[in-house]
């Protein structure tokens, strides 16, 4: 009763064999899925964000600003490898202790990640959050602590969201691409109903600056530019 169809969120390995199983019925199947092994990338015709260019954007960034001892609130690991890779690349060594596990991507998440890393007496003058509410909480409670931003500590976030434009700080923010990442799988998906050759996409996010950063506030800047 359709002519095909997109499935977005997490993914779910055990539906595979049902993809394969409408692909066959001719209902073509397009994917939104960010976190695919590679067996399944191979399978799928899928659309994604580049989760590990978020990171690295954000961290290049901050580095760029000067600062030297980076600190990173963990939830995906995507985006750490890029935290990592900035480092790398820029031979400047990141220390493993200021990189903070958090569970999820709320504001409290930011705030018990600055809580944990001022008890652990590490200096930091940066903050890579891996979502805008991360980077809202952790503004909030550095403020709350009397530490100034960004003079004292640099903080960027992810999802270049409303929370990025209203916060006491304005956030420095590596877009989603979300709202791409449809436009893109809708496209695909007509591609296959027609009988024209697609493949799978990868959309790369670019960084948004504001004032959390310490950076000139500026118009949206891609991974090919800061390469």
């Amino acid at each position: 009763e359709v002519d095909g169809l997109i499935v977005a969120g997490l993914h779910h390995p055990g539906l595979m064999p049902k993809f394969r199983d409408l692909e066959r019925e001719n209902v073509p199947v397009v994917s939104i899925f960010n976190d695919l092994s590679a067996r399944d990338r191979k399978a799928l015709t899928n659309v994604s964000v580049n989760y590990e260019a978020q990171g690295y954007l954000a961290t290049k960034h901050l580095l760029a600003e000067g600062c030297r001892r980076l600190a990173c609130l963990r939830t995906i690991e995507n985006r750490t490898a890029g935290f990592l890779r900035a480092h790398r690349e820029a031979g400047i060594r990141h220390l493993p202790k200021l990189v903070i596990p958090v569970k999820s991507f709320y504001l409290a998440d930011g705030e018990k990640g600055i809580n944990r890393l001022l008890e652990l007496g590490v200096p930091f003058d940066g903050l890579v959050c891996q979502s805008d509410a991360q980077a809202s909480g952790a503004i909030n409670e550095l403020v709350r602590r009397g530490i100034r931003v960004p003079r004292e500590v640099r903080i960027t976030g992810i999802d270049n969201s409303p929370l990025a434009e209203d916060c006491i700080v304005p956030i420095t923010s590596v877009t989603s691409e979300m709202h791409q990442a449809g436009l893109k799988a809708v496209e695909v998906l007509l591609d296959k109903i027609d009988g024209r050759q697609a493949g799978s996409a990868v959309i790369e996010p670019s960084l948004v600056v504001r004032h959390s950063s310490g950076g000139k506030p500026s118009a949206h800047v891609d991974l090919h530019n800061l390469q």
